[in-house]
């Protein structure tokens, strides 16, 4: 029996012994393990780090570059001013004036990135607001006055299309406000301007009750510059382009959020 428990008891201090190796080594790759993990996590907060500060810079160098651009718009802007007092003629100086409005919805984009939180995307809706309370100021006459009204949602362009969909906005209600209603009628002119997001697409719409457009118009071969813009602008979006004439002229342009 003396052998046997001394056999045992051999036998147990070289299982505690192995335990105890065991246990030593796993506590040694747990520490090192864990020191490991510290360096990643380190280094990881670093790389995260590095990349919020490369945005920040990206981001400061867009909104100068949006800046830039606005204040480019406004210098070709007074060019235009100055060129407008030596011109002749009615035709003329109406041209200039087309060309200054579609700068100023350029640079009314850019300026509201500027502004924006976001510089890649912002409120269209918001713009519509803006550029509908600013034309009517400019081409209302005391003959021919017209007010508009919005019914639009707070909806974020891309930029890519939403230069576009300004320019095409503008070149709409110019056309409505110049040609949709004639002098002294009993008639209110007004004009609607209404941006929803559909299910599948994004709707912009520009109706007035005027005097509508006349019938066999084609938008796709009129010499009007105004309409041959909103035919291109429209293509540039992948959109398509309806034309109502009922109880006035309602242009439906539907597009996708992203092209």
């Amino acid at each position: 029996m003396k052998s046997l428990r001394k056999l045992e008891n051999n036998q147990l201090v070289t299982i505690a012994g192995g335990h105890l190796l065991i246990w030593m080594i796993g506590l040694a790759v747990l520490f090192w393990g864990r020191g490991r993990l510290k360096r990643s996590e380190t280094g990881r907060r670093k790389a995260e780090e590095a990349i919020i500060e490369s945005l920040k810079e990206k981001e400061i160098l867009l909104r100068e570059i949006h800046h830039r651009v606005k204040n480019n718009f406004a210098n070709i802007t007074s060019i235009l001013n100055l060129q407008d007092s030596r011109v002749k003629g009615v035709e003329s100086k109406n041209l200039i004036k087309d060309i200054q409005i579609r700068m100023r919805t350029m640079a009314l984009i850019h300026e509201k990135l500027y502004q924006s939180m976001d510089i890649k995307y912002f409120n269209f809706g918001d713009y519509i607001k803006t550029i509908s309370t600013e034309l009517p100021k400019i081409y209302n006459t005391p003959a021919v006055k017209a007010s508009i009204k919005t019914d639009v949602e707070d909806i974020k362009l891309d930029i890519k299309i939403a230069v576009p969909c300004g320019l095409l906005l503008n070149e709409l209600i110019t056309n409505a406000l110049k040609h949709a209603f004639p002098e002294d009628r009993d008639k209110t002119n007004e004009i609607i301007v209404s941006f929803h997001e559909r299910e599948n697409y994004i709707e912009l719409s520009v109706i007035d009750n005027g005097i509508g457009i006349p019938e066999g118009f084609d938008i796709e071969t009129n010499d009007s510059l105004g309409l041959m813009l909103v035919t291109l602008l429209v293509k540039q979006i992948k959109g398509e382009l309806g034309i109502s004439r009922e109880n006035g002229t309602a242009f439906f342009i539907r597009f996708q959020k992203r092209v």
